[in-house]
């Protein structure tokens, strides 16, 4: 009787896609069952032989990215690499496909990490789920990819280098000219405005002329004996 055994940390990731470690001859029946159209290989690493015919016998298209695990202090995944993984394992006329690393811990669990984030996850259900496929193996270098990386940037174009905002030189319209010996009424809301308003109030309660004011904020009154008074600074 054959035997029917899934590769290591295999698992569901969303329909048609699936995860794993990497696959050998003897998980071919269980690959079989799932109908696979794609393999996507992050590791540079080639199949058994056994897995390479059964490979070409049934058509499966193979897409590798090679990419390198975080390691503390100089080595990095590169995101270009990530992304480019990313935007295929989304492709529906990919699926179904296995996505696999190694161990299926690191790099295959990062990748997944990214999908998670555009599957709009929590943070904390993502890191879960990177964590239960990684067991020892886990890292925070992974963790800060997963939660710093930019997904949008496969679909965003290139923008446009944004100049630094001039200001016109006038925002408003200059005022029209006044001719020559035209008087100009001092608008409503105005300091003359509010002194001339409150002078001709002031007069009519006492019973006196209405005082004279003038643009210096000086003001002429005239006693109710027809005596001048001098200047009287309002404020």
């Amino acid at each position: 009787m054959t035997s029917i055994e899934p590769p290591l940390n295999f698992g569901l990731v969303s329909p048609g896609v699936y995860r794993s470690g990497f696959p050998g001859r003897h998980n071919l029946s269980f690959l079989q069952r799932l109908g696979l159209r794609t393999l996507v290989r992050l590791v540079d690493c080639d199949y058994h032989h056994a897995v390479s015919e059964w490979i070409d016998e049934n058509g499966v298209r193979v897409l590798s990215f090679g990419m390198t695990m975080n390691q503390e202090p100089f080595v990095g995944l590169d995101s270009a690499t990530l992304l480019a993984a990313l935007s295929a394992i989304q492709q529906p006329e990919l699926r179904p496909l296995l996505v696999h690393g190694l161990r299926g811990q690191q790099a295959t669990g990062v990748l997944v990490g990214c999908l998670r984030r555009q599957q709009r996850w929590l943070l904390t259900a993502i890191f879960d789920e990177y964590r239960r496929y990684a067991s020892s193996a886990a890292s925070v270098l992974d963790l800060q990819m997963i939660e710093l990386l930019d997904a949008s940037a496969q679909r965003r174009p290139p923008q446009p280098l944004q100049m630094p905002f001039q200001a016109p030189a006038s925002v408003l319209p200059p005022p029209p000219p006044v001719p020559d010996g035209t008087s100009v009424a001092a608008p409503h809301g105005s300091i003359e405005a509010g002194v001339s308003r409150i002078g001709d109030e002031g007069a009519r309660a006492a019973g006196r002329p209405a005082p004279a004011v003038h643009s210096g904020l000086h003001t002429t009154t005239e006693g109710t004996s027809g005596s001048n008074r001098g200047p009287t600074r309002l404020f």
